[in-house]
C-alpha cells in the first residue's frame, strides 16, 4: 500500500493543473478520493461506431458481454488490481479494452498497476504509460521484430528492446533490418551549425547504428529549435541532459529490474513444471484405471507404458480420446506380453 500511495503521489505531481476560469474555484475543498469520479456508463460506450455490426457474436465473445456492460467505475477498480502486463494483454486482445486503455484519462490506471509489481522501476520521463509497459514486458526486438528478447536487452540510450544480434556491430556490411549506419543517412541542416556525424553522436544510437524514424524525429526537433548560435548551445545542453537522465535510469533501475524479471521467470517455470507433472500423472492414473477396467492385470502392464506416445502427453484424457487410443494401448500391452514370453523361452 505504501508503494501504491507513493506512485499515485508521483503521478499526480506530474499532472499539469488546468487553467481555472474563476479564482473562487481555488478555494474548493479536496474530496479525498484516490480515484476520479466517473459516471455510470458502460465500457461498451468506448467502442468505435465502425465496430458495431448486426452479425451474431462469436461464442468466444459471449463471455465478455457482461463485463463490457459493467459500470465504468467498477471496471476501473478491477483494472487497478491488475499488473501492467495484464493491461497490455487486455488492450491487445479486446478492441474495446484497447480503445479505453489507450485514452489519456486511463493513465492513472496504468500508474496504479505499476504499483502492484514489486521492484518495478518508475516510469521514464516523457514516455507514455502504455509505451513504458510495452518496453518493460514485451518480448519483441524493435530492430529485427523477432520475439526473443528479455529484460536485459532493454537498451538505455534508445529506450528500446534490442536483441543481442542487433546489438552486435555491423560485420561484412550486414546490418539488421530497420537499422542503418551513418553513411546511409543523407541530409543537410538548415542552418548548418553542426556536421552530420556530430549530430548523430548526440541522438540515441546503438553501436553506431540508427533507426531512420528516430533520426527524422530528432532532425525535425533540431530544425525547429536551432536558429542561431545561442539556440544551438541550448539544443546541445538539452541533448546532454537527456542522455544523462537515460544513463542514470539505467544504472539505478534497469539492473535491478533484470534480476526481478529473472526471479519471476524462474517462479513461472517452476509453477509450469509442477502443472505439467500433475497433468501427466493424472493422465497416467486415469489410463491405468481404465485398462484395469478392461480386464488387464497389474502384472500385465509393461514398464514402457508411461513413455508411450499416447500416455506421455500434457493433456487431460477425454472419453472421445480414450475411445480412439484404448484399443491401441490394449494391443500394445498384448504385444509386449508376447515378446516377454518369447524372451523367456
Amino acid at each position: 500500500m505504501a508503494k501504491r500511495k507513493r506512485v499515485l503521489e508521483e503521478f499526480h505531481a506530474e499532472q499539469v493543473a488546468p487553467k481555472r476560469r474563476s479564482s473562487r474555484l481555488n478555494t474548493a475543498k479536496p474530496t479525498g478520493r484516490i480515484f476520479p469520479k466517473f459516471e455510470f456508463q458502460p465500457l461498451s460506450s468506448f467502442e468505435d461506431s465502425s465496430d458495431k455490426s448486426s452479425s451474431k457474436p462469436r461464442r468466444d465473445e459471449l463471455s465478455l458481454e457482461n463485463f463490457k456492460n459493467m459500470p465504468l467505475d467498477i471496471c476501473f477498480e478491477i483494472f487497478c488490481h491488475l499488473e501492467p502486463l495484464d493491461l497490455l494483454i487486455l488492450s491487445r486482445s479486446v478492441k474495446t479494452f484497447g480503445t479505453y486503455l489507450r485514452k489519456k484519462s486511463s493513465a492513472l490506471i496504468w500508474a496504479t498497476a505499476r504499483a502492484n509489481v514489486h521492484g518495478f522501476p518508475p516510469r521514464i520521463q516523457g514516455m507514455s504509460e502504455i509505451r513504458y509497459a510495452s518496453l518493460m514486458f514485451d518480448n519483441d526486438c524493435e530492430g529485427c521484430h523477432h520475439r526473443h528478447t528479455t529484460a536485459k536487452d532493454i537498451h538505455w540510450n534508445m529506450q528500446m528492446r534490442i536483441c543481442s544480434h542487433c546489438q552486435q556491430p555491423p560485420k561484412d556490411g550486414r546490418i539488421p533490418r530497420s537499422f542503418v549506419v551513418s553513411d546511409m543517412l543523407e541530409f543537410e541542416f538548415q542552418p548548418p551549425l553542426i556536421r552530420k556525424h556530430d549530430f548523430l553522436y548526440h541522438i540515441p544510437h546503438q553501436n553506431q547504428k540508427w533507426l531512420p524514424e528516430v533520426v527524422s524525429a530528432y532532425l525535425a526537433q533540431y530544425e525547429e529549435m536551432v536558429h542561431d548560435e545561442a539556440s544551438f548551445q541550448q539544443w546541445q545542453l538539452k541533448m546532454r541532459a537527456e542522455t544523462k537522465i537515460r544513463q542514470q535510469w539505467h544504472h539505478q533501475y534497469l539492473t535491478k529490474w533484470v534480476q526481478v524479471c529473472k526471479r519471476r521467470r524462474e517462479r513461472q517455470e517452476r509453477h509450469r513444471s509442477k502443472e505439467i507433472d500433475k497433468i501427466r500423472s493424472t493422465r497416467y492414473s486415469v489410463i491405468w484405471s481404465r485398462l484395469l477396467a478392461l480386464g488387464w492385470e497389474k502384472t500385465d502392464m509393461p514398464l514402457s507404458l508411461p513413455v508411450h506416445p499416447y500416455v506421455d502427453k500434457v493433456k487431460e484424457l477425454t472419453d472421445k480420446e480414450w475411445a480412439r487410443i484404448g484399443p491401441v494401448l490394449s494391443e500394445f500391452i498384448k504385444t509386449q506380453a508376447e515378446e516377454a514370453e518369447r524372451s523367456k523361452q
